[in-house]
């Protein structure tokens, strides 16, 4: 009668340490899909608020980090148009560029929320 408690404890121990692992791998991978994502954000974010200081104070075209800056943005921005404002000669509020930078960050936002449901949901379902 001994055996078979102790064979059940020691069983059940087991099974608790299996689904710390496993819950705490899936906390690891959500974290670090989260983390990716916000440095993805954080970057393209960066860049657009770059290009937003270059387009509002006017800077030529000609210069090569400018040119360089114009064609790392340039596929981030084609989805939102070209929604300028201009303050003064040379000076331009780019509209389409804040607007970029909201609906990235809200994209991010949703990304993960999907992805943490999804994950959450399929690990309550499997234990």
């Amino acid at each position: 009668m001994a055996d078979h408690v102790d064979h059940v404890y020691y069983e059940d121990r087991r099974e608790r340490r299996r689904n710390w692992r496993t819950r705490h791998a899936v906390r690891n991978g959500i974290l670090t899909f989260r983390r990716g994502v916000y440095l993805v954000l954080e970057i393209v974010e960066a860049l657009l608020v770059v290009e937003f200081l270059i387009r509002l104070f006017g800077l030529s075209p000609v210069n090569y980090f400018v040119a360089f800056m114009n064609a790392l943005t340039l596929p981030l921005l084609v989805p939102f148009g070209n929604i300028s404002t201009l303050i003064a000669p040379y000076y331009v509020i780019d509209w389409s560029i804040i607007f970029a930078i909201l609906l990235y960050g809200l994209l991010a936002y949703i990304l993960i929320a999907l992805f943490e449901s999804g994950i959450r949901a399929a690990y309550r379902r499997r234990y």
